[in-house]
């Protein structure tokens, strides 16, 4: 005898009890949203009690200790783990549209408990990329600060393995973390393991690896954030690169960035940093903040001014490129004789301390 079709709601509680049962969160996670969604019409009361209940079932499981994965064969660490900072790490400084794009991720999931009452997910995934030193790792480590989740990242020399379907497996293992311990799950050189699958150069193991991460991006739970990072975006598979909630794209920093970032290491002198920003065109802020220690070095070894030892390097990091070169005399020649601590022009520049506020 052919059993009654269940009515709609009696279907989703068979579905959440099913899914608890069978210990598969994710499943359970995806449940529970889809019955807030159904009854915050008609009940409320009943999907805000909900919402709340995933919100504290995820809280409490951000509090359970989960020791990190590691290789079988060779028992090293399959990821690197960093707990939640005291002292929180300088917020990221992001051209404005950028700024925009990250500050709207981090409200999204900070609302997560308003967005569940609704019925919605906050967003779970996010793909960063860029040339080598825009910030990719820095921005990784700022996010899991700013929403007090600790911070695991890939450790792919562990991960990736000769053997046949190894890593395939230390990737699920990597994964499986994730899921039972919230985090940000930060996977760098992410085209390593999410190479396109189409390359002729493969013998077959990293085709394993991104079906691997197909699949489990599918149902990856929004108690953790995967983030992943890449210098070469075309080298990604493209059902990966789609599985992704937000993608971000860090540019080169502007003249305002790098004077910005400038600024940081030489809050006494915005004068200078105004001077040499223009001149630093197309480079990065990892490149960056190594000149200003550089300089900084030469200062205390050399005994001069900060003013000259910062020209100094620009003098050897511009080598024999005679336009950039007569560009900082000039400049140069210009600041001799401004006061220290001048003010830098009409143009407003955001101070270190303004953009962080940008955030928060």
């Amino acid at each position: 005898m052919a059993r009654s079709p269940l009515h709609p709601d009696s279907a989703l509680l068979l579905s959440l009890l099913t899914d608890g049962l069978r210990g598969d969160r994710s499943r359970l996670e995806a449940s529970a949203v889809a019955a807030i969604r159904r009854f915050r019409q008609r009940d409320p009361a009943l999907a805000e009690a909900m919402a709340a209940a995933l919100v504290e079932f995820r809280s409490g499981l951000a509090q359970t200790a989960s020791a990190l994965p590691t290789d079988p064969e060779s028992a090293a660490f399959l990821l690197r783990g960093e707990a939640v900072p005291v002292v929180p790490p300088l917020a990221p400084i992001l051209p404005p549209e950028t700024a925009r794009e990250v500050d709207r991720f981090v409200r999204e999931r900070r609302a997560a408990g308003r967005l569940l009452a609704e019925g919605f997910e906050p967003p779970r995934s996010l793909l960063l990329h860029g040339a080598p030193g825009t910030g990719k790792t820095l921005l990784a480590r700022w996010l899991a600060a700013e929403l007090a989740l600790p911070l695991a990242t890939l450790d792919l020399a562990a991960a990736i393995s000769s053997l046949l379907g190894r890593t395939g497996l230390n990737l699920r293992r990597v994964l499986d973390h994730g899921r039972r311990a919230p985090c940000v799950l930060f996977l760098d050189e992410f085209d390593a393991v999410a190479k396109r699958r189409d390359d002729p150069s493969d013998l077959g193991e990293l085709k394993r690896a991104v079906n691997v991460l197909l699949k489990e991006m599918e149902q990856w739970p929004s108690s953790s954030i995967l983030v992943a990072a890449t210098n070469h975006p075309d080298l990604l598979d493209p059902a990966v690169f789609r599985r992704f909630d937000t993608v971000i794209a860090l540019p080169l920093p502007g003249s305002a960035e790098r004077e910005t970032l400038l600024l940081r290491a030489w809050p006494d002198d915005p004068a200078l940093a105004a001077a040499l920003a223009p001149l630093l065109e197309g480079e990065t802020p990892a490149a960056l903040a190594a000149y200003t220690e550089r300089a900084g070095r030469e200062r205390v070894l050399g005994g001069g001014s900060l003013r000259a030892a910062a020209f100094g390097q620009a003098r050897s990091l511009f080598g024999g490129v005679p336009a950039r070169r007569a560009a900082l005399v000039a400049a140069e020649k210009r600041l001799r004789g401004r006061k220290k601590g001048g003010k830098s022009g009409a143009r407003k520049v955001i101070s270190p301390e303004e953009h962080g506020r940008r955030f928060s």
